[in-house]
């Protein structure tokens, strides 16, 4: 029980769940009393009729009641729902959205927006209870409905109904289908997507098919990953969402064909200059492929010059040693060929090393000791002393008389002539 400037000492049923029970001032005024069916037109009456009731009667009650199939008024509704102050009945429920869903025909997709009683722990007294929700109506519009007592002087019954405005569903557009090279950069645009309403989107990229890729799921408009290096089909789908609502379900493929490859480019390494006996490394490493996602192999071979042993053939980086030449003998020219392929397709570059000789040594000539001889007698020079730094050298000889009476030389052009 109480009063227009009282308190009251009882029970009451608590609010939604989430909600927070209001404490303000009391009700106060002349008494309101609307049974069942005897609403004033407008507000939930007219889309839910005969299925509400409001009352306040100081120091008695107040109350908000909601009772599927009730004609005439009723001091307690078993199974009803309702709100209220006064005497705290356990039996009787909050009024709730499946209650409403069950009872009114004329609404569908009740929500609860709030519901306004007392705190049970805690009566005091207030100045506002009832219950705000929305609903579909049978026109094919919403609603919000209010239907609440309010006034701690002069009572009123708040007895609205409002059109809600209807969020329209916004459009995923996962854009159009891609015909890629294998270990392509793809990018997917989800920009075609659009909300009627204006409102900002948010998306979400799913890979549903093929082989899987790095990156997914993703939140960006226009994710990017690099696709498998092989031939096959991928599908990704896109929802976006307004805040509100999620769309429909967009999807896109992408499909990787070889016959989009673009080949590699072989790249043999700069001509080299080495000397005689050298080690020499080649690179490969300049290659490149247009897709990234693409891997390259290497084979090298000798398409000219001397004979040579190429170590690690087909890595980027092989080796040999260069021939060794002997001192002043003219350069050696070697020329190198590196295939690179991607898997699909192959290109070729060459790589010449030129092989220099040590510089020749003039040799030492000795043409033998000074000797004194008989005249007429037989002489044997001899210039086997001579001898040469370089020693894979073969040494020749050229005698000739620089002074005194003319002598005949037999074999003037080896070591020992007479």
């Amino acid at each position: 029980m109480f009063g227009r400037l009282g308190r009251i000492t009882a029970m009451a049923l608590a609010l939604l769940a989430g909600g927070a029970a209001e404490r303000a001032e009391a009700f106060g005024g002349s008494p309101i009393t609307y049974t069942f069916g005897a609403l004033p037109s407008g507000g939930v009456e007219d889309h839910c009729p005969g299925l509400w009731e409001a009352w306040f009667s100081a120091p008695n009650d107040a109350t908000i009641r909601f009772k599927p199939g009730a004609s005439s008024p009723v001091t307690e509704i078993a199974g009803g729902q309702d709100i209220f102050i006064g005497t705290y009945r356990p039996s009787v429920p909050p009024i709730s959205a499946s209650g409403i869903n069950a009872g009114c025909g004329n609404l569908s997709n009740v929500v609860i927006i709030s519901q306004n009683g007392v705190d049970s722990s805690d009566i005091a007294a207030d100045d506002y209870i009832g219950v705000v929700f929305e609903a579909d109506y049978t026109d094919g519009l919403r609603y919000r409905y209010e239907l609440a007592l309010s006034g701690a002087t002069d009572t009123v019954l708040i007895n609205t109904r409002t059109q809600v405005a209807v969020n329209t569903a916004p459009v995923a557009d996962a854009g159009p289908s891609q015909t890629v090279a294998p270990g392509a950069a793809v990018s997917l645009d989800g920009s075609g997507s659009g909300d009627a309403d204006g409102d900002p989107l948010t998306y979400a990229w799913s890979q549903t098919g093929g082989t899987a890729v790095t990156g997914f799921p993703s939140t960006q408009q226009d994710p990017s990953f690099i696709a498998p290096d092989a031939v096959g089909m991928l599908i990704f789908s896109l929802t976006v969402n307004d805040g509100q609502t999620n769309s429909s379900l967009s999807s896109v493929a992408v499909t990787t064909d070889a016959s989009r490859n673009q080949p590699p480019v072989a790249e043999a390494g700069p001509d080299q200059t080495v000397a005689s006996g050298a080690p020499v490394s080649l690179t490969a490493a300049g290659s490149r492929d247009v897709e990234p996602g693409q891997s390259l192999t290497y084979s090298w071979t000798k398409t000219a010059g001397p004979d040579i042993t190429l170590t690690g053939a087909t890595s980027a980086t092989p080796s040999f040693l260069a021939p060794t030449l002997a001192a002043g003998a003219p350069n050696a020219v070697i020329t190198l060929q590196v295939t690179v392929s991607d898997g699909y397709a192959t290109a070729m570059d060459t790589v010449t090393i030129t092989v220099t000789a040590p510089p020749n040594r003039p040799p030492v000539a000795d043409a033998g000791a000074d000797r004194s001889v008989a005249s007429a007698a037989s002489v044997t020079l001899d210039g086997r002393g001579s001898s040469d730094p370089d020693p894979s050298q073969t040494l020749s000889y050229a005698w000739s008389q620089t002074a005194g009476p003319s002598v005949t030389l037999a074999d003037a052009t080896s070591a020992t002539p007479g």
